[in-house]
């Protein structure tokens, strides 16, 4: 009779292992569904890098074609794209300020009454001013509209992603990236609108007329300024490592142990195939924490390649104000020295936002990749 029993139930799970593939087939094909990495709306900088070096986000082995040699060498090509308007806003402003120096001296020389000097003084200073309006203009514009791109890129990556992080068994985390990333997006928006932006203008502004105008004692007013945008920075950073922190590992520690619970009652509550359900289960997951990992590590590289060039233009364009400060106060323009000393130091304050942001966004993703593989 045990052996009868035995044969029927046999026969019955021979029966039943077909019904259980397609199932599992069925829901392969829902979670696809759910997390599709081609629903990826990736930006048109980074879409042309992936494409250059053979890279598909449905593909997680498709990364590792990527060298570090090709990566520089097309970080190489921004920065030669990206210094050509600096280097002639260097020689412009550097002839404006011999000019402003050789004026001063004749002025001196020739006029007994010192009445010229500082109208001199106050041409060269608005010649230099409308010199580098427009590169300071764009170049504040273009941060802007980068840290607009990345916040609308990470809008449409964060679905995708966080589908993916529940699809391999982390409900909780994927729950937690997405509403701390959300809330972090609109954060960024809002406070670069109407906060951070109007204060590096109006420090623009302090500059421009403490430059023009040294009686007004304008400097200490600019340096304020500055310095509370750089408090904002810091404290967003404060707050984003404490949230991010706390809320990831309370998340990814619940997933833990739900993961294991599941392994464990499919290992020992189904008879006889228990194992193979359990191995089946964590082969499925496996799956999908490599297409989870590739699609976070494509997030990444996308936000590289919209970040880096306007960074890049930062960073030069910094250098050139401070050579060309450098090169005023060994001249005795002492105007224009303070013109670009703080022309200099708005375009640091713009690049540490964007540099802010950007970690924000990538640190994000990163950290969620680290502790959900370690867990």
């Amino acid at each position: 009779m045990r052996a009868l029993t035995l044969i029927c139930l046999l026969w019955g799970l021979c029966f039943a292992c077909p019904a259980m593939t397609v199932s599992a087939e069925d829901g392969m094909e829902g979670l696809y569904a759910a997390a599709d990495p081609y629903a990826l709306d990736l930006p048109e900088e980074a879409a042309d890098f992936l494409d250059a070096q053979n890279i598909d986000s449905a593909d997680p082995q498709s990364l590792l074609t990527l060298s570090p040699g090709a990566f520089f060498s097309e970080l190489w090509e921004t920065c030669k794209q990206e210094a050509s308007a600096p280097v002639r806003l260097l020689g412009s402003l550097l002839a404006l300020t011999l000019l402003s120096a050789g004026l001063t001296g004749m002025g001196d020389t020739f006029v007994r009454s010192g009445s010229v000097k500082p109208v001199f003084q106050l041409l060269c200073v608005m010649l230099c001013v409308g010199t580098a309006a427009e590169p300071i203009t764009e170049c504040l514009v273009r941060i802007a509209e980068t840290l607009q791109e990345s916040t609308l890129f990470i809008s449409s990556f964060l679905p995708v992603f966080a589908a993916f992080i529940a699809a391999g068994g982390a409900v909780s985390s994927g729950a937690a990236y997405q509403v701390f990333v959300l809330f972090l997006t609109q954060s960024i928006s809002q406070l670069t609108s109407y906060l951070l932006f109007p204060l590096l203008e109006s420090a623009i502004a302090l500059g421009i007329l403490d430059a023009v105008n040294p009686n007004w004692k304008l400097a200490g007013w600019m340096q304020s300024l500055l310095k509370v945008h750089a408090w904002i920075l810091v404290f967003l950073m404060t707050m984003f490592s404490a949230m991010l922190s706390i809320r990831s590992f309370v998340a990814t520690a619940a997933d833990s142990l739900t993961s294991k619970a599941v392994k464990l009652v499919s290992s020992s509550l189904i008879p006889i195939v228990g194992s193979a359900v359990s191995d089946a289960y964590a082969s499925v997951q496996g799956s999908i924490l490599l297409l989870r990992n590739g699609l976070g590590a494509v997030g990444i590289l996308a936000l590289l390649c919209l970040c880096l060039p306007p960074l890049i233009s930062a960073l030069l364009y910094r250098a050139v104000f401070s050579i060309a400060a450098l090169f005023a106060d060994m001249t005795g323009a002492q105007p224009l020295a303070r013109l670009f000393s703080a022309m200099q130091k708005v375009l640091a304050a713009a690049f540490a936002l964007l540099v802010c942001c950007t970690l924000m966004l990538i640190f994000s993703t990163a950290i969620m990749l680290l502790l959900l593989d370690g867990s």
